[in-house]
């Protein structure tokens, strides 16, 4: 009952958290300065992001309508992986979970992979990344994790097994970077393998006070960095080479969550957050001259889902101007959904038919560039990516 409280209480901030019934395994949990950064060492950017007064606005909108065909349905999107230069790759939620790729121009291309039990399938989907022409699909087997390859044309390349229980991950060659989260099975709760899944490395120390662990996406890519952030931390990091390194302190005032919450019982950690205001870090990514925050504000100690408000927060990495659009969770922004970052400066969003359909007045007023693909669009088509600059 305890951890069903802290479950409900996190799920109406979008986090969906798993109980952690494993058994204790063995690693090693030695705390080492090569292992861990020392946050007092580091020198660290603060951002204020509640308090910025300017409103986020693009220069020029282009869009890309995903084919929809009978066998191509997009509802939730489980993730969605862009190459703005090469293809488009989403990974569908569900009982069913697939794989669709789509070219730049939105056709539909091939599925990949398929779900099952024997060794070139997949049970599930946590988490999808792609390098090259390799698309790498993370998925639960009991204790530990299974990394099934595939070449973007659906042929099998590999299954490799990681003695973690993982919830997100991202390719960093020649190898990988996990996170198993809040689960204190862990001594750690990010990990770096080799190309063969062999752990190497390992960041971030884990002091959580109960066994609890959240399913969410915690990375994203450019080139050959990482950007890595766990919702309950207002720190964000960058990976590369073999190191993880803080990048931003988000400050986030009275709103962030307390240190005492890592070292309470489910029923304590739940009265943390049921008695106070809160915010979370959904998403961070970077461009080349941008960084990007997706913020969720539980602006009231008994507010539910309805006073939950979502800030979209973009820093210019060479002015240091922050600017932001807030709005309500339960509305229907055209800019709710952000997916990703471009190495041309572009943030990429997707956005539903019907939103487009339930305010063509707001939508009228964008920069658009290629506004004349609405005409041919049905409101259950599939989503829409919005490129934004």
């Amino acid at each position: 009952m305890k951890s069903t409280l802290l479950i409900f209480t996190l799920a109406t901030l979008g986090i969906h958290y798993i109980i952690n019934s494993q058994k204790e395994q063995v690693y090693n949990k030695t705390t080492s300065i090569e292992s861990s950064y020392n946050p007092e060492i580091e020198e660290i950017n603060m951002l204020d992001v509640f308090h910025s007064n300017n409103n986020l606005a693009f220069e020029s909108v282009e869009l890309i309508s995903l084919e929809t065909l009978p066998d191509v349905l997009i509802g939730e999107f489980n993730q969605l992986v862009i190459n703005i230069d090469k293809d488009i790759y989403v990974s569908n939620a569900g009982n069913q979970p697939e794989i669709f790729r789509f070219n730049k121009q939105g056709k539909f291309l091939n599925s990949i992979g398929n779900q099952g039990n024997g060794p070139k399938e997949f049970q599930s989907i946590e988490d999808i990344c792609i390098h090259g022409d390799t698309v790498d699909v993370l998925c639960k087997m009991g204790n530990k994790v299974k990394i099934v390859g595939y070449k973007n044309d659906d042929t099998f390349l590999y299954s490799k097994s990681i003695n973690l229980v993982a919830y997100s991950f991202e390719w960093m060659s020649p190898g990988y970077i996990l996170e198993t989260s809040y689960s204190p099975v862990y001594p750690f709760r990010v990990y770096m393998t080799d190309e063969n899944g062999k752990i190497i490395d390992s960041f971030l120390p884990n002091t959580t006070g109960f066994p609890m662990a959240s399913a969410e996406k915690n990375f994203s890519r450019i080139g050959s960095k990482v950007f890595c952030k766990e919702s309950l931390n207002n720190e964000v990091y960058i990976a590369e080479g073999h190191k993880l390194s803080p990048a931003y302190n988000i400050n986030l005032g009275s709103f962030k969550v307390p240190k005492e919450y890592f070292k309470s019982d489910p029923m304590q950690a739940y009265q943390l957050l049921q008695g106070r205001a809160v915010a979370l870090i959904r998403k961070y990514f970077e461009t080349p001259s941008n960084a990007f925050f997706h913020i969720r504000q539980k602006p009231k100690s008994t507010s539910g889902v309805k006073d939950l408000i979502d800030h979209i927060v973009v820093l210019d990495k060479n002015t240091k101007k922050i600017m932001k659009r807030s709005f309500k969770v339960q509305s229907e922004d055209l800019f709710k959904n952000p997916v990703s970052g471009t190495l041309n400066d572009e943030i990429v969003f997707l956005i539903y038919p019907y939103m487009i359909f339930s305010d063509r007045q707001a939508f009228n007023l964008l920069p658009i560039k290629n506004a004349g693909i609405i005409d041919r669009l049905k409101v259950d088509d599939n989503p829409i990516l919005a490129i934004c600059k």
